[in-house]
């Protein structure tokens, strides 16, 4: 499992106005692994890697210690395939990213604000705008989770709506939350149709049938 430490910057995330669906690169900034010597710390977390990046970094994903992608204030994203040493920034024009999942040294999918989705099949280089997830006009918070088993099946999530693809991006499928659960923390998929969903008090879900019927089947203690 490998344990990803992030740093998230706090910078303000305005309402964005749809852009065109391609992005072009606008840098390319080197950095430097900091620590490649894993430090046994208290407890089951290890950490293995701290990285270091010039970009805005709200969310990011790993593939492996190598394939990195970060994504940012207005749409801001980050890639790179040397662990870390050199970097492609470009924009996927699109409001600020909070959830991201890169699924393979290729695929790469990123929601967040103002109810934008972007995918990359190019490592980074290039974000195709598919669906939006939710309604602009109603939608309450951003999407803060993405899970996904490859380019056109996954999961996204805020803190309460849920949805899933199976056509790339094209169509979302909305199903309720669990009866019981509280807003959302995070979401995981591994096979089609089924996953988990975690909620902010800890209690954990399981579905086989893309989250038509939930069924709880932990509680996790959260501190």
């Amino acid at each position: 499992i490998w344990i990803l430490i992030s740093i998230f910057l706090l910078n303000s995330c305005g309402t964005a106005t749809e852009l065109p669906p391609t992005s072009t690169p606008i840098s390319k900034t080197p950095a430097a692994v900091l620590t490649s010597t894993a430090t046994r710390l208290p407890g089951p977390w290890q950490i293995v890697g701290v990285y270091t990046a010039e970009q805005s970094i709200m969310t990011a994903g790993f593939y492996d210690e190598t394939h990195i992608a970060t994504g940012g204030v207005i749409g801001i994203m980050g890639y790179s395939d040397d662990a870390g040493k050199d970097w492609l920034v470009t924009d996927a024009n699109s409001d600020c990213r909070y959830g991201m999942d890169i699924i393979s040294p290729q695929v790469i999918w990123a929601c967040g604000g103002a109810t934008h989705v972007r995918k990359s099949l190019d490592a980074g280089q290039t974000w195709e705008t598919v669906t939006n997830f939710g309604d602009p006009r109603t939608i309450t918070n951003p999407c803060h989770s993405a899970s996904f088993i490859d380019e056109n099946t996954g999961w996204l999530a805020n803190s309460n709506l849920f949805g899933s693809t199976t056509d790339g991006g094209q169509t979302w499928t909305m199903q309720a939350l669990p009866e019981t659960a509280h807003k959302i923390a995070t979401v995981d998929t591994y096979a089609l149709n089924e996953g988990y969903l975690l909620d902010q008090k800890g209690a954990l879900f399981f579905t086989q049938d893309g989250g038509e019927h939930w069924f709880p089947t932990g509680q996790l203690a959260l501190g």
